[in-house]
């Protein structure tokens, strides 16, 4: 493979000579490229996506328990934690 500044038209025609009118398809770029297919890429950010929705979520839950049972020892007048 040529260095990275290497036009994309001289790595995947027949020559320096492409022009605009020359069409590449997916399949054949990517290989050359050593890029992902986009499915993967997609897959990868609705993991990425989920993960962090998932830990805000249950960052919430733990505040919902903890404030419910502060409300509960302030109902029942404790003045130390209630079990």
């Amino acid at each position: 493979m040529k260095d990275s500044f290497t036009p994309l038209k001289e790595e995947c025609s027949d020559g320096p000579a492409a022009g605009r009118g020359d069409w590449f398809r997916n399949e054949d770029v990517r290989p050359v490229k050593q890029t992902a297919p986009v499915q993967l890429k997609m897959r990868e950010q609705r993991l990425r996506w989920f993960a962090e929705v998932t830990a805000v979520d249950a960052i919430d839950r733990m505040k919902t328990q903890d404030y419910a049972r502060e409300k509960k020892e302030k109902k029942l007048g404790c003045s130390t934690k209630c079990s």
